[in-house]
């Protein structure tokens, strides 16, 4: 270490001193005694000068042992080193000292500004990088500052050795007294002048080491600070490879991914064993390339294949060029926050499809000297009336301008009974929202008093009952319509009744044997089916009042053909359009239709097939219906507008149709075609 040190001198002092001996002019051919002395001194005073440098670990101590030398060894009378400070005054500060001072530094108030005090050696040599000296204190103008003061200490002559930096510039100087007058001759100055250079290099070797040693020592400090917070931290840290190689990772991180320690963190590859779904790297490289650095969620894979959300935030890391060399990023789990958020929603959509069907809300209404003061509207009150809490707040009169006009009456004195501190039962009434809907209301209230039962506020509930009352007004309108079929089903079956017995009286005049009589058993069973049809295509309506005569006729046809025709060439065809009958036509239309249909397949093909029969239904504009029955068969006698009718199929057909106010008609042209046109409306010409 000490040899180290040694050859960082320039030069070494050892041999300067020697050197400006060897220079140093001799007074005389032989010299004094005390020339002798004084040059053992200086060799002594050099090769202690020299260890101190050596072995110098810190710079005051360095100082101290400088000036300590030159005044024990070499016999100065005073040593000590002054750095020049940049204050105002330009204060040269002692650093260290040694020798006879009994307080002159003190005193001093040395400085190296151009003026009195700063126009000494020490000023001087500081202002001129040069070295300066007083050869006697005792007559130089420029020591008459501190003249007394030197000589009350013995100091008669004195030098100033700048001290430079490696730039030259000059930081300071290193200042002897000597107790002899003229002592410093060109030898002595040179010789000081490699101390001081010497020195100077020595301070500023030491300021750079102490200088590296703290630069070394604050940067473990920080790399200490970096790793305990790196890996405390309670988020995962990481740094990572440009191409996909997990670089770092602290303990929280390692947990996180449910790993044991880095080395197996390392062995892992981001695309591969990390990332949920791979494509998510090269999007986020691509945010964090464009911008340098970037937030985002993520989902990665866990030890064992879990999967985990994440919020990450990573920056990128780049060289000197540039170029990025790696990434470095915060990882925390957010899984349970994520979870947490979903529930949250999931709450709030069940809260809200809730609310949405909850009608009611509530208010509250101040009440002093039996008036209402104020009203507060709950939440609610948007859902039933459209107006918002503020709206009604703005607007005290808002509540009753909603009421429906034909209502407020009624408000008017269901709050005067309120206000009096009656109990009041609940009041249903309407109003009118804002966007001009009508809407039923329930308006409960509970009254708040004090101990004398004088009326202080009152809150209600305001419940939308429009459903209830629509429903309310269908349940009425039905019972109306079942009080009404009920009625009708007592007068259908007296009616029918009588139809039946006025058809079986009328069949009877037509029995002359036993085969007349089966037969008007079976032309009678004919006639209270179709009447039956008529009651079953109206049980199963939901129009009680009206009969679809294309339904009603399907089932009609097809029974008939089925007692009547088993010949396959005979073709049924029907032109129906979407009529709905009044009910009060269903029977003696039904009776009419049951005829003529029963009439063609019994009669109109005698010898077999092939032909048709045709049903035509339609509305003859707007006040009429038309019928009609045709066959392509034998025909009729009798054909024209009015047909004489013989038999009692005919007429009952004349019979049914006048009771419905209808004119019959026929035509026999290829056939048989009977046509009869009646009014829409029943009992009408």
């Amino acid at each position: 270490m000490d040899k180290q040190r040694a050859s960082i001198l320039p030069g070494g002092i050892l041999a300067a001193w020697i050197g400006a001996l060897k220079r140093k002019p001799k007074r005389s051919i032989a010299p004094s005694l005390a020339e002798l002395g004084r040059l053992s001194r200086e060799q002594q005073a050099i090769r202690k000068c020299s260890q101190v440098l050596v072995r110098a670990e810190d710079e005051r101590t360095l100082l101290e042992d400088i000036c300590r030398v030159v005044c024990e060894v070499a016999g100065y009378r005073m040593a000590w080193v002054g750095y020049a400070e940049n204050d105002g005054s330009k204060t040269v500060r002692p650093a260290a000292s040694a020798g006879f001072d009994e307080g002159y530094l003190d005193q001093a108030r040395i400085t190296w500004a151009e003026s009195e005090r700063g126009r000494g050696p020490e000023g001087s040599a500081i202002r001129s990088g040069e070295s300066a000296w007083v050869q006697d204190f005792a007559d130089d103008p420029r020591a008459a500052p501190w003249r007394e003061d030197a000589l009350l200490r013995g100091y008669r002559s004195g030098i100033a050795l700048p001290l430079k930096d490696e730039r030259k510039k000059t930081f300071g100087s290193l200042n002897i007294y000597s107790a002899e007058p003229g002592i410093f001759d060109a030898g002595e100055i040179q010789l000081l002048e490699e101390l001081s250079r010497d020195l100077a290099f020595g301070i500023v070797a030491l300021r750079a080491g102490a200088e590296r040693n703290l630069v070394e020592e604050r940067l473990r400090e920080s790399e200490e600070k970096y790793r305990t917070l790196f890996e405390e931290s309670f988020d995962g840290l990481y740094i990572t490879s440009p191409d996909g190689k997990i670089l770092d990772m602290n303990k929280k991180g390692i947990e996180l991914f449910g790993y044991d320690n880095l080395g197996e963190i390392q062995e892992l590859d981001l695309v591969r064993d990390v990332y949920a779904f791979p494509p998510d790297r090269h999007r986020i490289l691509g945010m964090v390339d464009e911008k340098g650095a970037a937030e985002y969620e993520v989902v990665v894979k866990r030890r064992g294949g879990g999967l985990m959300t994440t919020y990450c935030a990573m920056t990128a890391i780049r060289d000197q060029r540039g170029g990025i060399s790696a990434y470095r990023g915060i990882i925390r789990d957010i899984t349970g926050i994520k979870n947490a958020e979903e529930k949250l929603r999931e709450s709030e959509n069940r809260y809200r499809r809730i609310t949405e069907c909850i009608t009611d809300y509530q208010y509250s209404v101040t009440v002093s000297e039996g008036r209402a003061m104020e009203t507060v509207q709950g939440p609610g009150c948007v859902t039933v009336t459209g107006y918002s809490p503020e709206e009604f707040a703005a607007d005290p009169y808002l509540w009753f301008r909603i009421v429906a006009p034909e209502d407020r009456e009624l408000v008017q004195d269901y709050v005067k009974r309120i206000l009096s501190g009656r109990e009041t039962p609940p009041l249903e009434h309407r109003i009118i929202r804002k966007d001009g809907g009508m809407r039923w209301i329930c308006d409960t209230t509970i009254l708040r008093k004090d101990s004398s039962e004088r009326l202080l506020a009152y809150d209600g509930v305001i419940k939308d009952i429009t459903e209830r009352k629509e429903a309310e007004k269908r349940l009425q309108k039905n019972l109306l319509e079942k009080e009404a079929l009920l009625q009708e089903v007592h007068h259908r079956v007296k009616n029918n009744l009588n139809v039946i017995s006025s058809l079986l009286n009328l069949q009877s005049s037509f029995i002359q044997s036993p085969e007349d009589a089966i037969k008007a058993f079976q032309y009678s069973r004919d006639r209270i089916l179709a009447m039956a049809f008529v009651h079953q295509e109206l049980y199963q309506s939901k129009d009680y009042g009206r009969i679809d005569i294309g339904t009603y006729l399907a089932p009609l046809t097809k029974q008939l053909a089925g007692l009547y025709c088993s010949d396959p060439s005979i073709r049924v065809e029907s032109d129906i359009g979407n009529i709905a009958l009044d009910v009060s036509f269903a029977v003696p239309i039904g009776l009419i239709l049951n005829e003529l249909i029963t009439n063609a397949f019994k009669h109109a093909f005698p010898s077999g097939g092939p032909g048709a029969i045709r049903i035509a239904f339609r509305q003859d504009g707007a006040d009429f219906y038309e019928f009609s029955v045709s066959d392509t068969g034998i025909g009729i006698s009798g054909c024209g507008a009015e047909p004489r009718m013989g038999s009692l199929g005919l007429t009952l057909i004349r019979l049914l149709v006048q009771q419905i106010n209808g004119v019959l008609s026929t035509a026999c042209d290829h056939g048989t075609c009977i046509k009869i046109r009646f009014p829409s409306k029943y009992g009408t010409e």
